[in-house]
């Protein structure tokens, strides 16, 4: 929140910690809803192992995303 308070202009600061508290709620939301609904069609070891490779997929791409832009700064 002080990233968010300290980057934020002052006018459309509380639309930024809207989206904060938005992209957090969400986060604690789709993986465990997502989770639920695989689990009801497949089973829990293969939703895990589908859930732990979607999330290298992402972490893989943030990682690539973040030293790209690293490169052109």
């Amino acid at each position: 929140m002080t990233s968010v308070i300290g980057l934020a202009p002052t006018e459309p600061r509380g639309e930024a910690l809207a989206g904060l508290f938005l992209a957090a709620y969400l986060g604690l939301l789709v993986p465990v809803v997502g989770l639920g609904m695989a689990t009801r069609m497949l089973s829990c070891k293969v939703a895990l192992l589908g859930f732990t490779a979607i999330l290298l997929v992402v972490g893989c791409w943030l990682l690539r995303l973040a030293s790209d832009t690293r490169e052109v700064a």
